[in-house]
């Protein structure tokens, strides 16, 4: 198998932002997850780029808000075509990050002492057919 020119070089938190209601978890709650993904393509060093995954999830009840950013830097080699650089970019490299912010957002709200969130499954290449 041939290692790809894409590589992941980092993550971080830049944003968590929470309520939860005192009476959450009493009653069943419809939860909303919605992601968006964006990206910044240096200027200066033009196949390094920085990827911003928001995830916000809200109970219907509004009884729980919860929003966080999670930020991937990558970066590939010159020679790899600007099609396949962007798709990568769109694609790719939310689901690497996906799982990190899964695992954030189970642990932050098992640490609230609320039912854990587990976000389900995306599949990232819908929008970008």
């Amino acid at each position: 198998m041939e290692e790809s020119t894409f590589r992941f070089i980092n993550y971080r938190i830049s944003k968590i932002e929470t309520f939860i209601a005192e009476n959450f978890g009493k009653e069943s709650e419809n939860l909303k997850q919605s992601i968006n993904v964006t990206h910044e393509v240096s200027e200066e060093e033009p196949r390094k780029v920085t990827v911003y995954l928001h995830i916000n999830i809200i109970a219907d009840s509004e009884k729980l808000k919860f929003n966080t950013v999670v930020v991937g830097y990558f970066e590939a080699n010159e020679e790899m075509p600007e099609d396949l650089f962007k798709k990568l970019c769109e694609i790719n490299a939310p689901a690497i990050l996906l799982p990190y912010a899964r695992s954030i957002i189970t642990n932050f709200t098992a640490l609230c002492n609320i039912k854990p969130i587990i976000l389900p499954l995306f599949n990232l290449t819908k929008n970008k057919e």
